[in-house]
């Protein structure tokens, strides 16, 4: 933070135009006049020195957010208000292409948290000039009261590591004697809520469903004890799991954390393979749980050849919905296709509606009757198209999905696969 610098990858570089760059260039700026750099600096120190309380996680990630929005204030400042929806839309074609999580201390980038970039838009749609003077007194009140609050932290710190973890193991207790407790409340005792969940261990919304349902899995597999002993490494894996992101990796913890961590990805996965192998079925196992004839598409493209086939199944404590895979690859093997065959799900029928969200063309039309969904690249690096179709129900048939990853393949070619389902 005493030579600050501004970094922007090659991508970034070829996607932005000259007007969406300065945009940039005045938000990144506005980190350094505010010296926000220093700051987080200053809080991943805190959050070292402090890393059993939830308070000041929740209060890191509440100043992030408002870093954020202080900065876009700042930037809105200096360009004309008819820009101002502009410079929103470059937030959202940026955050479109950014893909890392982990905020590193040294480094001002821009957030990705859903909620927060819902804040960012409804700030800059309503944005005047005059407000971003009181936003800066309210830095100052803000400041005021964080300095007491981590003042009395410190102060507490002798005997908060303590009480957390009489706390924990009490919790745990308490979920050890309740075969019936709600999944739900087991995870919370374990990480949290779902907000809780992502200031203070990293974890997104999608994995924090996965640990409900792993957790739902282990207590119908194991046994009261193993599932006891599951639940209390499963704890520790998250807390070790904190910290090996704050230092970066598990080789930088010192070396009794670096035994604790290994000692519990030894003893943890037996656990997990063991949840995992009740979701391995073969054809004929998974031909069980749905209501349509597994067959592979039995137009193949010239200069193609079946080369792998199998059975996935996403973790769920419901019934099963396995996915059928066929692989093709052409002589040369430097193109593959890849067909999928499923049940048909809530997320299949609103197929077209959730892949709009990407960076991507989506067209909807009919083929034979049958509605069909291509979606195709917009990025001129990485090309590639998905064709998805619902076959109808027929006879004693249910309906049933599927799923092209075409590659290169032309449109006509990826229809006649579709063709021979139908038929």
């Amino acid at each position: 933070f005493i030579r600050p610098k501004l970094l922007l990858s090659t991508v970034h570089m070829k996607i932005l135009d000259e007007q969406q760059l300065r945009y940039i260039f005045h938000h990144e700026l506005a980190h350094i006049k505010r010296r926000d750099v220093g700051v987080n600096w200053l809080m991943h120190g805190l959050l070292i020195l402090n890393w059993f309380n939830p308070i000041l996680w929740y209060a890191y990630s509440c100043m992030r957010e408002d870093q954020e929005l202080a900065c876009d204030a700042l930037a809105l400042t200096c360009i004309d208000a008819e820009e101002r929806i502009a410079y929103g839309h470059t937030i959202i074609s940026l955050l479109e292409h950014y893909s890392s999580y982990y905020q590193v201390p040294s480094i001002a980038n821009f957030s990705k948290n859903k909620r927060a970039l819902k804040r960012r838009i409804l700030m800059i749609k309503k944005f005047q000039k005059k407000s971003y003077r009181w936003s800066a007194i309210g830095a100052v009140a803000v400041i005021a009261v964080s300095s007491v609050s981590l003042l009395n932290a410190r102060a507490d710190k002798p005997t908060n590591p303590e009480k957390q973890q009489i706390e924990v193991k009490n919790n745990m207790k308490e979920l050890k004697t309740q075969t019936d407790i709600p999944i739900q409340k087991i995870v919370e005792k374990m990480i949290g809520t779902k907000e809780r969940a992502d200031a203070e261990f990293f974890v997104s919304e999608g994995e924090y469903n996965t640990l409900l349902k792993e957790v739902g899995l282990a207590r119908n597999l194991f046994t009261k004890e193993e599932f006891e002993r599951f639940i209390d490494l499963e704890t520790e894996a998250y807390t070790l799991g904190k910290k090996v992101k704050l230092v970066g990796s598990p080789e930088k913890l010192d070396s009794e954390e670096q035994k604790k961590y290994q000692k519990n990805s030894e003893e943890i996965g037996p656990f997990r393979q063991k949840i995992t192998s009740e979701f391995r079925l073969t054809k004929k196992e998974a031909q069980k749980y749905v209501d349509f004839p597994i067959n592979a598409p039995s137009y193949v493209v010239k200069g193609f050849k079946l080369t792998g086939e199998g059975v996935t199944t996403p973790k769920t404590t419901g019934k099963m919905n396995p996915d059928f895979i066929y692989e093709y690859q052409n002589q040369s093997k430097d193109n593959v296709y890849i067909v999928h065959q499923s049940a048909v799900t809530d997320e299949g029928k609103e197929f077209s509606n959730k892949r709009a969200e990407y960076n991507e063309k989506v067209t909807n039309y009919e083929l034979e009757g049958t509605k069909i969904t291509l979606v195709e690249s917009l990025d001129t690096e990485e090309t590639y198209k998905v064709m998805q179709m619902i076959v109808p129900a027929k006879g004693k048939n249910s309906a049933y999905q599927v799923l092209i990853l075409a590659g290169d393949l032309s449109k006509e070619e990826t229809e006649k696969i579709m063709l021979s389902f139908l038929k």
